[in-house]
């Protein structure tokens, strides 16, 4: 049975109450549809993010991974932020790739890598859900990138 039906068991009969009972089953059918077992489907209505909302999305994302390994208890609340304000797939894949090159290449700046900041793009790279493969292309041409520039190579690299 319904969520709606199980909702007016004990109506009475009444002409008011008919009424109701019609002009809120109008209502009900144009919210949504049911599943085939009669369980109610709620349909979420697809939001739009403004400009704001993905660059708050994306500041609370550089936060979190600059500030790895403490902030790794925030990934499970962050994570699916991005869905409910409706940033896309694609899109989330894309900023987290590239905050993950940014966080790389701020990791580099100084010209050493050390153990601790190994671990960081470990657990970085590992809550955004890129493969060793993609994550070492991503690190090795950040890499060359920081040599080119600097014109030294970069210590624990």
């Amino acid at each position: 049975m319904s969520l709606f039906a199980r909702l007016f068991q004990g109506w009475s009969s009444s002409e008011k109450d008919l009424e109701l009972r019609r002009r809120a089953l109008e209502r009900w059918a144009e919210a949504g549809p049911e599943t085939d077992d009669g369980e109610d489907v709620f349909v979420v209505s697809q939001h739009a993010a403004t400009d704001y909302e993905r660059t708050l999305w994306r500041k609370k994302l550089q936060r979190i991974l600059d500030d790895l390994p403490d902030s790794k208890s925030e990934w499970p609340d962050f994570a699916p932020d991005g869905d409910a304000l409706g940033l896309g797939d694609a899109w989330i894949h894309d900023r987290m790739v590239e905050e993950f090159t940014l966080l790389i290449r701020r990791v580099i700046a100084d010209g050493v890598v050390t153990d601790a900041e190994h671990r960081k793009l470990d657990m970085a790279r590992d809550l955004i859900g890129l493969s060793d493969s993609q994550a070492e292309a991503i690190f090795q041409q950040a890499i060359e990138e920081a040599e080119a520039f600097f014109g030294k190579s970069v210590e624990g690299a």
